[in-house]
């Protein structure tokens, strides 16, 4: 797995692009419209958000060897298997 090293200037300058545009969501006018409720989860969830963040960061995408695990059901799909292959052959040209 590689990470790639972003200096911390640039993770400042998206934690404030991200905080802004969580702000802006939170006084949506249509937000207004909807039942007091729906505003209220709608703002925890934002705020769950904004916390999460703080504290660990933008998540890193990473590389999880028990993807491929997930489209095994497809296997049993009639030419599956020689359309996967199609795909390799394609890319490795």
């Amino acid at each position: 797995m590689v990470r790639v090293s972003i200096d911390q200037q640039s993770i400042l300058a998206q934690f404030e692009k991200l905080e802004n545009e969580l702000s802006d969501l939170m006084i949506c006018d249509e937000w207004r419209l909807l039942p007091f409720y729906e505003r209220e989860k709608r703002s925890t969830v934002v705020s769950a958000i904004l916390e999460r963040v703080h504290k660990e960061g933008f998540p890193q995408p990473e590389n999880d060897p028990m993807r491929p695990s997930l489209f095994m059901p497809f296997a049993a799909l009639k030419g599956y298997d020689h359309m996967i292959e199609q795909i390799t052959n394609n890319e490795g040209a």
